[in-house]
């Protein structure tokens, strides 16, 4: 594979910085293909059954399966949750790894405790 012998060199003289920078995009590029991918897949299984688009969101709007709030349910006594200030659909419950935006906050200077969410 010329292409993948030819990127593997370039990736080669990238500072830290520039890898770290790549790493990012390869993550979000991966992640938009991994739900592009479970969108189709989605869209497929409800073609097979019959649904069409509108009658999917129907439902996920009355069971209420759509408009959930993703820091509800790491919310259980005694856990923690810490929320992005600026975008609260990013949330960690303190368990495994620390995501990327955590620590990009934490290298700021920004406390943990400033991250959690209040009740």
């Amino acid at each position: 594979m010329p292409v993948l012998d030819h990127l593997k060199r370039d990736v080669e003289r990238l500072k830290l910085n520039e890898l770290k920078a790549l790493d990012e995009f390869i993550r979000d590029k991966l992640r938009v293909k991994r739900r592009a991918e479970a969108m189709n897949a989605i869209m497929s299984i409800a073609k097979d059954a019959g649904i069409d688009l509108q009658e999917l969101v129907e439902f996920g709007e009355v069971n209420n399966t759509c408009a959930s709030d993703p820091t509800d349910t790491a919310n259980k006594v005694g856990s923690k949750v810490y929320v992005h200030p600026d975008n609260s659909s990013l949330v960690w419950n303190g368990r495994g790894r620390h995501p990327l935006w955590f620590k990009d906050l934490i290298r700021k200077g920004i406390p943990p405790d400033r991250l959690l969410k209040r009740s």
